[in-house]
């Protein structure tokens, strides 16, 4: 799981230095896409006035006593716009 999250932490990262740069969101998709990581990550945009904020998150199955059970793993990575 720990690989998981630094795997979403540096995915992040690079994709909200990729929107503050002005990439577009087909960029990031496809940074994504490139990673392949599974599961698919989940991701939403958030617009700050000086900065651009990635938000990833991805639900982990951990077998816990003879089951799996999700374990929702979430990162938030913000960069600070070109030109401000």
């Amino acid at each position: 799981m720990q690989s998981n999250r630094m795997a979403l932490i540096e995915l992040a990262a690079e994709g909200a230095r990729a929107l503050a740069r002005g990439e577009t969101e087909e960029v990031l998709e496809t940074l994504i896409q490139d990673r392949a990581l599974t599961p698919q990550p989940q991701t939403k945009l958030e617009y700050e006035s000086f900065s651009i904020c990635l938000v990833l998150s991805q639900n982990i199955k951990l077998p816990i006593l003879g089951n799996f059970i999700d374990f929702p793993v979430l990162e938030r990575q913000c960069a600070r716009k070109s030109g401000l």
